[in-house]
């Protein structure tokens, strides 16, 4: 939202915010924050949680609508009658299903394997892989496909989920149950095309927190061995700590693997978020 709302204030226009529904409840208090501080004028920022109701219908030429969230709530927004009717300028951010290409002279023990699996752990459990840009297909070439998956293991072993407050703990909840449970069906349909090895989405230890009381969900992390054949691995998003390994035969067939999932996710990944009057994210 902040890195939105950066240019609108600079270009002195007043913004609206429409958070998703499942963090409405922290987009407000950061709002609160910002008109208690007084550092912008009164009604230059302002909050709608919930229903837009009819506010696309009163959108003019000279307001600004801009989009984060997924490619198909994107596409029904940039053909409202009103945004039409106007030429509203729609900016769309959409989610994507990011890829990580470990390339084919990085063999263990070299600095970039080390990065390369650093990189995917930090992705899985910062947020609890809960941000659009997380890595969700890590392309490692065949032959060294199971010391990718071993070094992977070893690392997420050591992820404490718990918490987050306690000393120690990793990586704490999704933001709501209702995320945890979308997560878990995605996971549900990955596993249709790959092999889960590392976690168990049933049974996992947590600290100082309980399983029922907590939308908490262990690192998972699958391998897909037909990634030609698969669907579901490049087209579906578990948008929670849940990435895949996809061995790949050369170059080539690593740069094919990385564009099946076509820049953006279907279906929708997570509740949208959509801004007016150069409102934004």
């Amino acid at each position: 939202m902040l890195e939105k709302l950066a240019p609108t204030i600079l270009a002195g226009m007043p913004a609206i915010v429409k958070p998703a529904t499942a963090t409405a409840y922290l987009t407000e208090l950061v709002v609160r924050r910002i008109i208690e501080s007084k550092i912008l004028p009164e009604g230059a920022l302002q909050l709608v949680c919930g229903s837009l109701g009819d506010l696309f219908d009163h959108l003019n030429c000279q307001d600004t609508v801009s989009f984060t969230g997924s490619a198909h709530t994107a596409a029904r927004l940039h053909v409202h009658p009103t945004v039409i009717r106007h030429a509203v300028p729609f900016i769309a951010e959409t989610d994507s299903l990011n890829s990580s290409i470990l390339g084919s002279d990085a063999a263990p023990g070299t600095p970039e394997f080390d990065l390369f699996i650093k990189e995917v752990v930090r992705e899985m459990t910062v947020k609890a892989g809960q941000k659009c840009t997380a890595i969700r297909k890590a392309l490692v070439p065949q032959d060294v496909a199971g010391d990718v998956v071993a070094a992977l293991q070893a690392a997420l072993s050591k992820i404490v989920v718990g918490d987050p407050r306690v000393d120690g703990v990793r990586m704490g909840p999704l933001v709501s149950l209702e995320q945890r449970a979308d997560v878990l069906a995605r996971v549900a349909e990955l596993r249709r095309e790959a092999d889960l090895v590392v976690g168990d989405p049933a049974a996992f230890d947590l600290t100082d927190a309980i399983p029922n009381r907590g939308a908490f969900v262990t690192p998972l992390l699958l391998l897909c061995n037909d990634s030609k054949a698969a669907r579901a691995i490049h087209e579906v998003e578990a948008f929670g700590p849940v990435a895949t390994v996809l061995p790949y035969d050369d170059t080539a067939d690593a740069i094919a693997l990385a564009r099946r999932s076509g820049g953006s996710l279907w279906p929708p990944c997570s509740p949208p978020m959509t801004h007016s009057q150069s409102a934004s994210s």
